[in-house]
């Protein structure tokens, strides 16, 4: 999938919410479902890990896994996505910014 530009970034984006369970386990069955609601739904765009994809929770496997899905379903749809990269100590920051999805890369600003 071709990179956006910060202008090219327009319209409804939805959100890919983390199912956690209670004791803080993700429910990874959850977010494919997820994704086929989000990408019929007609938005513009998906992202990951906003505020409430519980980003400084996950550890950088997790961080890869949702990312893999997240990118595998939007570009076999053809619908731009986002993925966040932040989280509280700066190298693993960095480290995540440098990481791209295995199906492809993400749109950037």
């Amino acid at each position: 999938m071709k990179p956006l530009a910060a202008d090219q970034v327009t319209g409804v984006w939805g959100t890919l919410l983390l199912p956690i369970e209670g004791r803080g386990d993700i429910i990874w069955d959850r977010p494919a479902g997820q994704l086929d609601v989000l990408l019929t739904s007609g938005i513009d765009g998906i992202y990951a890990h906003g505020t409430a994809g519980e980003f400084h929770t996950l550890d950088e496997a997790e961080f890869d896994r949702v990312n893999t899905v997240l990118a595998q379903r939007c570009e076999a749809a053809g619908l731009p996505y986002q993925i966040g990269a932040s989280h509280p100590a700066t190298p693993t920051m960095l480290g995540r910014i440098g990481r791209r999805p295995r199906s492809g890369r993400a749109p950037s600003r």
